[in-house]
């Protein structure tokens, strides 16, 4: 569809897809990707996660999908930084080869918002700290 706000990122990690899914679901890893940001997660349809700085939540939203080991899709929304309604991002992974492949889509934004602007920026952040931490267990550090 033409025009249509998304941010969209595809990464190869040298990993199996299980290491990959596994430090996309586990709070306890999250931190390390997340620039110290504390993950709280319930991974089922429903469920609700967040992520913590300072002991202030920071970015929440619910669980609209899960295929475990190989899709998860949620809700999005800062709860800080912006006041907007909820976008939705979503996490695909797949064997590619020895590699594994994940597809990455934050859309669903209701125009040029805040979290629109913030996003690609804030994602590329992300990504690139998670596929770090996945291929080297180390951590990136600016």
């Amino acid at each position: 569809m033409p025009g249509k706000l998304e941010v969209r990122r595809t990464l190869f990690l040298k990993a199996s897809p299980g290491k990959v899914w596994r430090a996309l679901t586990d709070a306890r890893i999250a931190p390390r990707y997340y620039y110290g940001m504390r993950g709280r997660f319930s991974l089922r349809k429903g469920g609700g996660f967040s992520y913590l700085a300072l002991g202030e939540e920071m970015i929440r939203g619910r669980v609209l999908s899960i295929e475990p080991k190989r899709k998860l899709t949620t809700s999005f929304a800062f709860t800080k930084l912006a006041r907007d309604a909820p976008s939705k991002v979503t996490f695909e992974v797949r064997r590619f080869g020895k590699a594994t492949q994940l597809t990455f889509v934050h859309d669903g934004f209701r125009g040029n918002t805040t979290t629109y602007r913030w996003a690609g920026g804030w994602w590329d952040w992300v990504l690139s700290g998670f596929k770090t931490l996945v291929e080297t267990g180390g951590q990136l550090k600016a």
